[in-house]
């Protein structure tokens, strides 16, 4: 097993700890869009591990792009937006 492909199920992996944890705080006011985009990260991870073992280079590359793209973007709102922690 290589450092890439432990490295691809260790984002899987988070993406689906990630979501079970907006599951777990639904009391909190986090909106909708997170817990749609949180669904579209694990499904567009399992999709780029799916792609990487197929070596599907034209849909691995752009999609690991689009992912840190939406990852990055989630982080910068739960930043911005403190009340939505629940404080």
């Amino acid at each position: 097993m290589s450092f890439h492909e432990i490295g691809g199920w260790a984002a899987l992996a988070l993406a689906l700890a990630q979501l079970l944890m907006l599951v777990g705080a639904a009391g909190r006011n986090y909106g909708l869009w997170l817990l749609m985009s949180s669904i579209g990260i694990v499904l567009g991870e399992a999709l780029q591990l799916g792609s990487g073992y197929g070596r599907f280079l034209e849909v691995h590359i752009p999609l690991a792009v689009i992912l840190v793209g939406g990852i990055t973007w989630q982080i910068l709102w739960i930043v911005q937006h403190p009340r939505s922690r629940g404080r």
